[in-house]
């Protein structure tokens, strides 16, 4: 198989890892990584180097911690009590699993909002605390979403080489 054939075909499934980036239910910049691995394989690395796959790997791992981490750290800028943001877990976690693929930033609003009511019974600083995690989860949507844009660009650059 010619090299550039390969390229088109690993691109085109690195292209739908980027878009899968909008359904919270697909890790996709750690499968986007296993495709570029695979790649390499196919390629007997002749293409990607180490110092490549690392940069790769590096950007799936921030990705993905940014993902999981943005909505909590947004939640407790808007003011959330610890309660609030474990309840906050635990909504984002229901809510995936019962409406994907927007069930979990649903669900950490909810969670964060309610745990905030039943505290402090305060309609405002709930909603602030839950908007201030609905806030930081779409933060780290859009910046998971350029990163893997990013990863896209990056692994055709390095394959052309």
């Amino acid at each position: 198989m010619s090299h550039t054939i390969l390229i088109i075909i690993f691109s085109v499934l690195l292209l739908a890892g980027s878009i899968s980036v909008l359904f919270f239910i697909f890790p996709s910049l750690p499968v986007m990584f296993l495709i570029a691995l695979t790649y390499g394989f196919i390629d007997h690395f002749q293409h990607l180097s180490k110092i490549d796959l690392i940069i790769l790997g590096l950007i799936a791992i921030v990705g993905e911690f940014l993902d999981y981490f943005s909505g909590i750290y947004g939640a407790k800028l808007g003011g959330a009590t610890r309660d609030a943001i474990i309840l906050g877990i635990i909504g984002l976690i229901i809510g995936l699993i019962t409406f994907p693929p927007f069930g979990s930033v649903i669900g950490l609003f909810l969670g964060i909002f309610i745990a905030e009511i039943v505290h402090f019974r305060d309609f405002k600083k709930a909603l602030k605390s839950a908007g201030g995690g609905l806030l930081g989860a779409l933060t780290g949507m859009i910046i998971k979403i350029i990163l893997a844009i990013l990863f896209l660009v990056l692994f055709i650059v390095f394959a052309l080489k």
